[in-house]
């Protein structure tokens, strides 16, 4: 489900014209990759995306974290890629993904300057809490 979940964010924030997002073909420089996970240190112009779990009460409702990383070489291209990404997910509700879950509720949680890197880019994490129904065996 969490795979699903990065994938489908992903296609949203392509859709979205924010970045660029494809599991088989490498990323040209003048893109904006969207990448499932950590940003590759070799590129410069970038979105990551990974998840880790919240809360998991004993009900069938999950809250699965989406820390979304972002990278580039330019301050204020983080803060407007932050800003567009935060006009697309936050307060989405009842929203379901292209073969993924339905998310009932997100929202962004938190957010950090990072600070640039030892290459000189700039970097940033936004926090995202989404909360969607994960039934299980013993979870209805």
């Amino acid at each position: 489900m969490e795979t699903e979940l990065v994938h489908g964010l992903a296609a949203m924030l392509a859709d979205a014209g924010i970045g660029t997002w494809s599991l088989t073909i490498p990323y040209t420089t003048s893109q904006v990759g969207i990448f499932d996970g950590k940003i590759p240190d070799d590129t410069v112009e970038g979105i990551g995306l990974a998840t880790y779990p919240v809360s998991d009460p004993v009900g069938s409702e999950s809250i699965i974290g989406v820390q979304i990383s972002l990278r580039s070489a330019s301050k204020a291209a983080i803060r407007d890629r932050a800003e567009a990404i935060f006009g697309v997910l936050h307060a989405l509700w009842g929203h379901s993904l292209a073969d993924g879950p339905r998310i009932d509720h997100m929202v962004r949680q938190s957010s950090a300057d990072l600070g640039p890197d030892e290459a000189g880019a700039f970097r940033r994490t936004d926090n995202y809490y989404v909360r969607l129904n994960n039934p299980t065996t013993n979870r209805t």
